[in-house]
């Protein structure tokens, strides 16, 4: 997936704006999404995303649930995160949660 903008959306659970199993992301925006969990994007593994923007995305899990991340959660290791850029996500946790080991290269969080 290619210079894709997610604007808005809301999901019941995980992936408000995309839920990914595996796949390539690449020059994307998710802004103002809302989900359980991921209000921006969920992963899983194998899936990486490089040069997007989490901008204002929220998680609505209450604290102790699987995870309460605004911009992205990852639902399991070896997933990638390059260049990309977390602005006001909000969530019981954050704006990332990296469960098992993912990796993260040259990422701000504001």
């Amino acid at each position: 997936m290619r210079n894709c903008t997610f604007l808005g959306n809301t999901a019941t659970e995980y992936g408000g704006g995309l839920a990914d199993e595996s796949g390539i992301v690449i020059g994307c925006t998710f802004q103002q999404n809302t989900a359980r969990a991921g209000g921006g994007m969920s992963v899983a593994v194998g899936s990486v995303v490089t040069n997007s923007a989490f901008i204002a995305n929220s998680a609505v899990a209450p604290s102790g649930e699987w995870t309460g991340a605004g911009g992205l959660a990852a639902r399991s290791p070896n997933h990638t995160e390059i260049n990309c850029t977390f602005v006001r996500n909000t969530g019981a946790i954050g704006a990332l949660k990296n469960t098992g080991g993912g990796t993260q290269i040259n990422c701000s969080f504001y």
